[in-house]
């Protein structure tokens, strides 16, 4: 890992400032051994109805990464199997939608107009 210290001397890892109630591993690569691992602890632990589960074992099995860390890794590496058009073991993470907000295709939504038109959908 890349060490240094910043003007006001704080040690620093791959240019951030180091936090000591960070885990050992926080902002650290994942080797080719975790990586190999990780992949084997997916086929071992399938998907859960709550995934922070699931997260939480294979975090276990692997000893040195927490289940965010290996949440996030997960996440990263389904994508890229799903871009790349490989089978992905187990389900690909639900897509945040960028656009969160409601379009109405451009018209102007008066207060009031939902309920007009659930009351009309009731009467016939």
């Amino acid at each position: 890992a890349k060490l240094g210290k910043s003007p006001n001397g704080e040690f620093l890892v791959r240019g951030r400032i180091f936090q000591t109630h960070k885990p050992v591993t926080f902002n650290q690569p994942w080797t080719n051994e975790e990586q190999k691992i990780l992949e084997e602890l997916l086929e071992m632990y399938p998907t859960e109805e709550t995934e922070m589960e699931r997260w939480k074992k294979i975090a276990v099995e692997l000893g040195n990464r927490t289940p965010i860390q290996v949440q996030s890794r997960v996440q990263k590496y389904f994508l890229k199997l799903h871009k790349a058009g490989l089978p992905i073991p187990g389900r690909l993470p639900p897509q945040r939608n960028k656009n969160r907000f409601f379009k109405t295709g451009g018209k102007k939504i008066r207060p009031g107009q939902f309920s007009n038109i659930l009351a009309s959908k009731k009467s016939t």
